[in-house]
C-alpha cells in the first residue's frame, strides 16, 4: 500500500534494529550479543496519516561461540628423561582450553 510508512514504535533496545520507513523492511543496524540481551520484541506501527496498525515482532538470538579457546593454565611444566626413546611418539603432557 502506497503512502504507508512504517516505524518501531517500542522495544528497540540501543537503536540495534532499523526499519525502512517506506517498505517496511527490518534490519540489524549493530552487532547482536547474547550474553547480554537473549530475546527481543519489537513493536512496529504502520500508519498511512489516516489510521494506524501495530505489531510485534519476536526475536531470538541464537548463542555462537564468540570467545577465543583459553588454556586452563597459564603455563605447563613437564620432566623427560633425554636418553628414553624407546616408543617413540610418547606422551610427554596433554593441555587443555576450557
Amino acid at each position: 500500500a502506497s503512502g504507508v510508512r512504517y516505524k518501531i514504535s517500542s522495544g528497540n533496545i540501543d537503536n540495534l534494529f532499523t526499519i525502512s520507513n517506506a517498505t517496511g523492511a527490518l534490519y540489524v543496524a549493530k552487532a547482536l550479543d547474547y550474553e547480554k540481551i537473549k530475546k527481543y520484541e519489537l513493536r512496529l506501527t504502520a500508519s498511512d496519516n489516516f489510521q494506524e496498525n501495530y505489531t510485534t515482532v519476536l526475536i531470538n538470538v541464537r548463542d555462537v561461540n564468540d570467545n577465543p579457546p583459553v588454556f586452563e593454565k597459564s603455563s605447563y611444566r613437564t620432566q623427560i628423561t633425554e636418553e628414553d626413546d624407546r616408543g617413540l611418539p610418547k606422551r610427554v603432557l596433554r593441555v587443555s582450553v576450557c
